[in-house]
């Protein structure tokens, strides 16, 4: 699951910052009535409109919650878009979260996993509005880990014949599409992304637009930077909790 701007990112400075579980609600209100009478026990962070919650103790700003200390208490996430992108597929057979941060180790656990229990991977952008709208952040992220995926499996095949080569890589037009977007933003002669391609992305997208009018240019910079961390965080469908595997 991808929410570059920036859940995301955020779920990665926190267990970075000491958590060792982030637990998703559904709502802010949700949140807030989980740890009613146990306050003292919970770090409650998250957004609404791109703005931390009343009562909560950190919003959804990456760079924020990377200054800080999560451990010794529980914590309870909630955004506009990620957490409910999370929750949505819960029952998914495994579920990781990647960003533009952890790109080499989330691309490597995945196709790990996908290899041992004999499943295809989806790369699911988190959108806009709910998940109702497309972002532009998100699709050339997804482009990115694409690309990552063909230089791990160069061969490849048509969706039809994927059976018949279980180690070659097929990819469907979604897939397709959001490789040349990707790759649309790298110039003549591409390679790798560098942080300069995500912050031109950024600066065309509406949220990248958006974040620095309400405060947050730093956390630009943050979710820019490439594969420095090997955190994965892992989903619990069960209990909506998000775990760590590096």
């Amino acid at each position: 699951m991808l929410d570059v701007l920036r859940a995301s990112s955020t779920m990665l400075a926190m267990f970075e910052a000491g958590a060792q579980g982030l637990q998703l609600a559904e709502s802010p209100e949700a949140a807030l009535a989980v740890v009613a009478n146990q306050r003292d026990a919970y770090y409650v962070c998250g957004e609404r409109a791109g703005l931390k919650v009343e009562g909560f103790d950190y919003g959804n700003s990456p760079a924020e919650v990377a200054e800080g200390d999560l451990s010794g208490r529980q914590i309870i996430f909630v955004t506009s878009n990620g957490t409910a992108a999370l929750r949505a597929v819960a029952d998914a057979p495994l579920v990781l979260v990647g960003s533009p941060r952890n790109e080499v180790a989330v691309v490597r656990q995945a196709t790990r996993e996908a290899a041992a229990r004999g499943y295809d991977l989806l790369i699911l952008c988190a959108g806009d509005q709910g998940g109702y709208g497309i972002s532009l952040e998100d699709a050339f992220v997804a482009g990115m880990l694409v690309d990552r995926l063909l230089k791990l499996s160069p061969r490849r095949l048509a969706p039809g014949e994927a059976a018949s080569e279980p180690d070659a890589l097929a990819l469907d037009d979604s897939a397709i599409v959001a490789h040349r977007l990707f790759r649309s933003y790298l110039g003549s002669k591409p390679g790798h992304a560098t942080r300069e391609n995500l912050l031109a992305m950024f600066a065309e997208s509406r949220r990248g637009r958006e974040l620095p009018t309400i405060g947050f240019s730093a956390d630009l910079e943050y979710c820019s930077e490439i594969d420095v961390t090997t955190v994965v965080p892992r989903l619990d469908g069960a209990g909506a909790t998000l775990t760590v595997v590096a």
